[in-house]
């Protein structure tokens, strides 16, 4: 891993300030081609989305599915599913952001951005019997009796509150079980810069100076030990690690699954 990964790509989107699409990301690498994105996840979508490819086809193009429903969260300005939606069209996606950003985009196995937030997810129906944020959430959905077969997420971790990564395993995952009538989702996979272990053994000193930088910009920030992760899995979802996927510039992606 390098000090360019990771923040600079999608799920930076989900910490950013107020404004419109180009003053709130003024700062990122762009170039002409892609005046909105950021070089980083133009890079990192492609092979992303190889992986992804062979994860649909194991898991459900193999057995026969015909189509399956993705929920991206921290969604940032949308680059991945631009890239990925003309890839198959049976792969539906529904972007989400705390923050609106991302790029609508004119295809039919995409829905309309819902704004998501990973703080405010943790918002629990009160005593009056009143929903919670997840149900509310679903009803806004474009396509809201469509049930959802994967969770996906890209560099939301490192650089986000570590709250926002908790409430996807406490708060995402049980509450769209809940509200797909129990049906809950089969996979989540997660993309991003990680620790391999507490230490951080699998870290050279470019990362370290790259998690530096995050807690100097927060210090809630900085590169998490998927190990922890597994933790919240188990103990929120009971779903397990099934994959660690190594990537491009000592990222990973993880993938989740059920027992």
């Amino acid at each position: 891993m390098t000090a360019t990964t990771g923040s600079e790509g999608q799920g930076a989107a989900s910490t950013g300030a107020d404004g419109d699409i180009k003053n709130r990301f003024a700062n990122w690498e762009t170039n002409e081609e892609h005046p909105v994105h950021h070089a980083a996840t133009i890079r990192n979508r492609v092979p992303i989305w190889e992986n992804l490819q062979q994860i649909f086809q194991e898991r459900y193009w193999g057995a026969g599915k015909e189509g399956i429903s993705v929920l991206e969260l921290a969604s940032g300005t949308g680059a991945h599913v631009e890239y990925f939606a003309g890839k198959d069209r049976r792969v539906w996606w529904q972007q989400t952001d705390y923050k609106l950003s991302t790029v609508p985009l004119d295809e039919e196995n995409v829905a309309k951005p819902v704004e998501l937030d990973l703080i405010k997810v943790a918002d629990e129906a009160d005593s009056e019997g009143s929903e919670g944020y997840m149900e509310g959430m679903l009803k806004k959905l474009e396509e809201g009796k469509r049930d959802f077969n994967v969770v996906y997420t890209c560099n939301l971790c490192h650089i986000a509150p570590i709250e926002c990564t908790e409430n996807i395993f406490k708060h995402v995952i049980p509450g769209l079980e809940k509200g797909q009538g129990g049906k809950g989702v089969d996979l989540l996979v997660i993309y991003g810069p990680f620790r391999t272990d507490e230490e951080g053994s699998n870290l050279t000193e470019d990362d370290w100076e790259f998690d530096k930088g995050l807690k100097e910009k927060d210090p809630g920030y900085g590169i998490r030990n998927m190990r922890d992760l597994e933790k919240l899995a188990e103990q929120w979802t009971g779903m397990e690690l099934k994959e660690t996927r190594e990537m491009p510039k000592g990222n990973f992606l993880l993938v989740f699954g059920k027992k």
